[in-house]
């Protein structure tokens, strides 16, 4: 992915996609061709409480130079890697919060199409 500045933030990267899926996505919501498009991404302030959201951005999307579109990307995690759960009282506690806690409810609602 192509970045506005040299240094994005670590999580961001994880959320990265290629310059050809990143044009793609740019063009579906643009609604038009974005060429050499550039992601601008500015964490969102968010209570990291939740269990399965590693980070959240805005990303603003320029193409030589001129705004293209604005979106937004959350990053998902499995809930075992949520940083709070070492804080429930035993390994018991924690593995039905893991095994009961929809970790791939966000994924699941973009494979389905819902918006």
């Amino acid at each position: 992915m192509s970045y506005a500045s040299g240094q994005p933030q670590d999580l961001f990267q994880l959320a990265a996609v290629t310059p050809a899926e990143l044009a793609a996505i740019a063009a579906a919501a643009a609604g038009s061709p974005v060429a050499r498009p550039v992601a601008h991404p500015a964490p969102i302030a968010y209570d990291w409480g939740s269990p399965a959201t590693a980070g959240l951005w805005r990303v603003e999307v320029t193409s030589d130079g001129e705004p293209a579109c604005a979106l937004f990307v959350k990053l998902v995690r499995h809930t075992r890697l949520w940083p709070v759960l070492s804080h429930l009282p035993d390994e018991a506690s924690r593995a039905e919060f893991v095994s009961y806690y929809p970790c791939c409810l966000t994924g699941c609602a973009r494979r389905s199409s819902i918006t």
